[in-house]
């Protein structure tokens, strides 16, 4: 659903304006010369409209606020499409859609799509996902409904092919014909150019088995030639091959070695990478503990210092007594019970102690000479220190409780770790033997080599040369009459310019290359026409069903506005014989031929009139069968959304009645945005825009939303 229009530099729209169809219908009026069409234009503009004459303009420039006496110009234009997504009727998983196109009076353009920068060619694929375009019959401005009936029948089918969305498969047929006759043009060309070189390639072909046999028996020569230095070189090839064979072994065992190792500490990396979380916890433990033993060692300090003071004073104290009493007695119980309801249990326990104590000896201290005020200072001290280390022992506690809990939460870790590390040190001191091994193997390979290179200096010196020595197969030294017999056979043979094999390999590469192209491009050629003829049925059979339907609709939009008649769509060949849409001629029942190119032709009869030609009608029925036909286009066919841009201005009072209760019904399963001068159509508009000139030659807009059908006046 289209939720709203921003507009901003477009045009007359200086300023920004923002438009919401909340409805069905939204109605759009004003003054001519307002710019309420030019509403209209920014929605076919900012879907890619690309001529300036649908957009009623001469220039680019022009679609750009141009300022006046009292504005000045504006360097941009922009608008925007905000869609409502909600119900994924785009195919993308947003709830809204916003389609944006800005112009800039450089010439620089911008297409988006929710602020992303986008091509046209996005945005045309984007709306055409759901049956919306800037083309075709999502805009239909005054006039437009017409050239369905001023078409030819060739152009009234494309129109209708488009509506019905077949025009893809009319244009991919297009694309299909253009690449058969590209095909057929170069597959004419194959056979023509295989004719060419196929003379060419027998004459080739003879001269190349000459060559070949030259060069054949040539070779065998050299080999029998080179026999004795290769047989010499045999033994040590031998042991070449059977150190090389140690060799690749130990190399391959080195490389799995390097490989196992390179795995190991792949394993260890990735092992210490996927460290717990709980590790992290457990370092920040033990920092804690280490912080806690830290307090506890100056605490347990303190408290040494403080009690050691307090043991002194004791010492030096000289104590007096007297008998315990029992005001003192009932004093001690109103302390003990005062600290009771404190909540302090230990030092109620210790306090209690002390009074048995003294009530046990019957005496209590009537006088200390030392300072009383100094040894409860110092007691007090001691009982905060105590109290601390206490609190201190708890979280000690506490937190080795939860190191125990996560030192087992880890423990599989660790011992996987543990596991990698110590395999990667056996793999590790392994391949340090190995390597060992394997250095001894290459210097025993460079001795051999020694002996080697001296064999291949003396069959140099013979004149033959080192390559062929390396890559000939020891054998049978062979005798000299064998040796000459040979050499006579490769002198009596014609001596060819060696040039001809490759000129014979390039022509008949070329041979090769030309037939298989011309197997693949017969294939392709078949299955183009198998697509062209596929896509003719289904344009054929689509467009019949289709317009089948809009004929039936055509048919009652027609009579519903003209209150009875007839009309109807028909095919019509290319010799203007009539078809019904079965494809029967109407007067000897033949088949049409080439039915995919069959044009499409009206009728309508007017009630109480005897015309049938559309020439005979007046203006106005012409008008009113335009739209009969073009409400049974989308009520076959229904686009999201419809933009009628003054369409209704020819309809006088009784049809503009008839017109408002058509795209009424219609409004259904199609949002309408109306632009309109008239009444009836406004009535039928759940919100209403009235578009104004400013003062200073801007477009301004205001709205009124119904919250129930109001009659216009």
């Amino acid at each position: 659903m289209l939720k709203r229009l921003e507009i901003s530099g477009f045009k007359s729209f200086a300023k920004k304006i923002s438009l919401e169809f909340p409805g069905r219908v939204s109605a759009i009026v004003g003054p001519n010369g307002s710019g309420k069409s030019n509403i209209a234009d920014a929605i076919r503009w900012v879907m890619g409209e690309q001529s300036l004459k649908a957009l009623r303009t001469k220039d680019g420039e022009d679609l750009i606020f141009s300022g006046s006496n009292v504005a000045s110009r504006i360097g941009k234009a922009s608008a925007e499409l905000i869609f409502d997504n909600i119900s994924r009727w785009f195919p993308v998983d947003l709830d809204e859609v916003v389609i944006s196109r800005k112009s800039y009076r450089g010439g620089e353009n911008q297409y988006l799509i929710n602020n992303s920068p986008v091509r046209l060619k996005d945005v045309v694929e984007m709306l055409a996902k759901v049956g919306v375009g800037s083309k075709g019959y999502s805009i239909i401005a005054q006039g437009a409904a017409d050239s369905l009936l001023a078409a030819s029948d060739k152009e009234r089918r494309e129109m209708i092919e488009e509506a019905l969305g077949l025009k893809e498969f009319r244009l991919k047929k297009n694309e299909t014909e253009r690449k058969l006759s590209e095909t057929d043009n170069n597959l004419a060309q194959a056979r023509v150019l295989i004719d060419e070189i196929s003379p060419r390639l027998k004459t080739l072909s003879r001269l190349a088995l000459k060559v070949k046999e030259r060069e054949d028996k040539a070779a065998r020569l050299k080999i029998l030639e080179t026999q004795y230095f290769a047989g010499e070189l045999n033994k040590i090839k031998s042991k070449k091959q059977s150190i090389e064979e140690r060799k690749n072994l130990f190399e391959k065992e080195l490389a799995a070695a390097k490989n196992s190792i390179f795995k190991l500490r792949e394993d260890q990396n990735k092992e210490e990478e996927v460290a717990p979380a709980s590790l992290n916890d457990l370092n920040r433990l033990n920092l804690e503990t280490a912080k806690l033993d830290e307090i506890e060692t100056k605490l347990t300090r303190d408290l040494g210092r403080v009690e050691g003071l307090m043991e002194a004073e004791l010492e030096t104290e000289k104590l007096e007594y007297q008998p315990v009493t029992l005001s003192y007695a009932k004093a001690s119980l109103e302390n003990l019970r005062q600290i009771l309801k404190d909540g302090k249990v230990s030092e109620a326990l210790n306090f209690l102690d002390e009074l048995i104590r003294k009530l046990i000896s019957g005496k209590i201290v009537s006088q200390q000479k030392t300072s009383v005020e100094k040894n409860l200072f110092l007691k007090k001290q001691e009982k905060d220190i105590k109290n601390q280390l206490a609190e201190i022992f708890q979280k000690k506690d506490q937190i080795k409780e939860e190191i125990n809990k996560l030192n087992f939460a880890i423990a599989g870790w660790r011992e996987r770790l543990a596991g990698i590390k110590q395999g990667l040190a056996q793999e590790e001191k392994k391949f340090s033997a190995q390597e060992e091994i394997f250095r001894s193997v290459v210097l025993e390979e460079d001795k051999i080599g020694l002996e080697e290179n001296q064999v291949l200096r003396f069959a140099e010196e013979a004149g033959i040369a080192k390559d062929s020595l390396a890559i000939l197969p020891a054998g049978p030294v062979p005798d000299f009459y064998q040796i000459q017999k040979l050499r006579r056979e490769v002198e009596s043979i014609m001596n060819v310019d060696p040039e001809v094999l490759k000129e014979h390999d390039a022509v008949s590469l070329r041979h090769q290359f030309l037939t298989t192209q011309t197997g693949d491009l017969e294939k392709a050629s078949a299955s183009l026409r198998d697509l062209i003829r596929e896509l003719d049925q289904k344009i054929d059979r689509d467009f019949r069903a289709g317009l089948a339907e809009i004929s039936e609709e055509f048919n009652r939009y027609f009579r519903m506005i003209f209150g009875g008649g007839r009309a109807n769509l028909y095919l019509v060949s290319e010799k203007k014989e009539k078809y019904n849409l079965e494809g029967e001629n109407s007067q000897n029942g033949d088949i049409a031929e080439n039915d995919a190119y069959a044009g499409c032709a009206i009728s309508a009869e007017i009630p109480g009139k005897k015309i049938k030609g559309l020439n005979a009608l007046s203006g106005g029925e012409r008008s009113l069968t335009a739209l009969s036909l073009l409400f049974g286009i989308v009520a076959v066919n229904s686009p999201p959304f419809l933009v009628f841009d003054e369409i209704d201005a020819a309809l006088d009072e009784s049809n503009s009645r008839r017109f408002a209760n058509i795209f009424k019904d219609l409004s259904q399963k199609t949002q309408f945005v109306i632009i309109t001068h008239n009444r009836e159509t406004m009535s039928e508009a759940d919100v209403l825009y009235g578009v104004t000139l400013a003062e200073d030659g801007s477009s301004k807009i205001i709205s009124l939303k119904f919250s129930e059908k109001t009659t216009v006046a």
